[in-house]
Formats: C-alpha cells, sequence, structure tokens
C-alpha cells in the first residue's frame, strides 16, 4: 500500500509541475489546450483549465500505475527512470495518439513531426518525472527511518 501512495503523489507532483511549466513555455497557459483537445474538452474560455486539471490527474493515475508496477522490488534510479520513460510512452500512445484520434476527432492527417513532438516530449518528460520523484521519496522515506 505505502507504494501506491507513493506512486499517487509522485503522480500528483509530477503532473502538477508539467502543469505548471506550461504557463511558463507558451505564454499564459494555452498549450493546454492540446491537452484539453484529446478528450475533445477544448473551449475558447476554459479549455487551459481544463488541460490543467487533465494534466494532474493522468500524472496521478501514471502515478498510481507506477507504484503498482513497483511492487516491493528493489528500486535503483535507472529502473525508476526507465520504468517512468515507459510509462511516459505508454501515455503518449494511449492518451496523445488513440484517445485524441478517436474520441478528441483529431483526423490522422493532421499528424506532422511538430504535432508528434510537443506531446511526445511532455509525456516522457512527465513520465521522467514520476519516476525520479519516486525514487526521491523512496530515499527520503529510508533516511527518515
Amino acid at each position: 500500500m505505502n507504494t501506491l501512495l507513493r506512486g499517487l503523489y509522485s503522480g500528483f507532483a509530477a503532473g502538477t509541475l508539467v502543469a505548471l511549466l506550461f504557463f511558463v513555455d507558451y505564454g499564459p497557459g494555452n498549450g493546454l489546450h492540446g491537452v484539453a483537445r484529446w478528450f475533445a474538452l477544448d473551449n475558447h474560455d476554459t479549455g487551459k483549465w481544463i488541460g490543467f486539471l487533465l494534466l494532474i490527474v493522468l500524472g496521478g493515475l501514471f502515478g498510481l500505475l507506477f507504484g503498482v508496477l513497483q511492487g516491493q522490488r528493489k528500486l535503483t534510479i535507472s529502473r525508476a527512470i526507465l520504468t517512468g520513460l515507459a510509462l511516459g510512452v505508454a501515455l503518449w500512445f494511449i492518451f496523445a495518439f488513440v484517445v485524441a484520434t478517436f474520441i478528441g476527432h483529431i483526423p490522422l492527417a493532421s499528424f506532422n513531426l511538430s504535432s508528434f513532438l510537443y506531446p511526445f516530449v511532455l509525456s516522457l518528460f512527465l513520465g521522467f518525472l514520476i519516476g525520479t520523484v519516486y525514487y526521491q521519496s523512496t530515499l527520503y522515506s529510508s533516511l527518515a527511518t
């Protein structure tokens, strides 16, 4: 149970950090409209806030999945990073490609290098952060005991 909670907290922290970086990257969070567009929830007024919340929720879900995958195995930094990056690729494939194509009705003809790279790097960074935050939380908890 401890690994699940640690994964959930790591995912929420990573999702919040990535969502906050959108406000630094392209001004007032305009890139978050793309995340809301994956789920066909984008509109002019509230699209960026829906995208902000979706990134935090997706981070929490994938952090929980990270905790399930980790289980009681011995954690090393390389395993945490690789598992996080694999989860990032899974996040991109499931949400930015499959869900965006079928639910968000984003046509395959509109995919180009920039429409691929932006969500792919975002997903990889989210997975990387989940892995490193989870690893740091295990180090902190082992030092506290």
